[in-house]
């Protein structure tokens, strides 16, 4: 793995670190992630990757991603299953 995409793999982990202090605001938003930090929020990820892109690079690592929750959902296995 080289240097950079190490760094990438970085920001991804920091980024899911972060998942569950973000606001419910940007719930199904594409977010930038660089340097630890959201840089901008958008509609869709062609949006976020251009922007990303532009302002950074392709020598920068950033991560563009979609705000999910992080919480999931607890189900039983009879809710699963159909039993309750």
């Amino acid at each position: 793995m080289t240097s950079f995409e190490k760094e990438v793999f970085n920001q991804t982990k920091k980024f899911r670190e972060k998942l569950r202090e973000l606001p419910v605001a940007l719930a199904g938003k594409w977010v930038v992630f660089e340097g630890g930090e959201i840089r901008s929020e958008h509609e869709n990820s062609e949006e976020a990757y251009e922007l990303a892109v532009r302002r950074y690079g392709l020598d920068v690592p950033f991560v563009v991603v979609q705000v999910v929750s992080a919480d999931p959902t607890p189900v039983s296995a009879g809710v699963y299953f159909g039993l309750e």
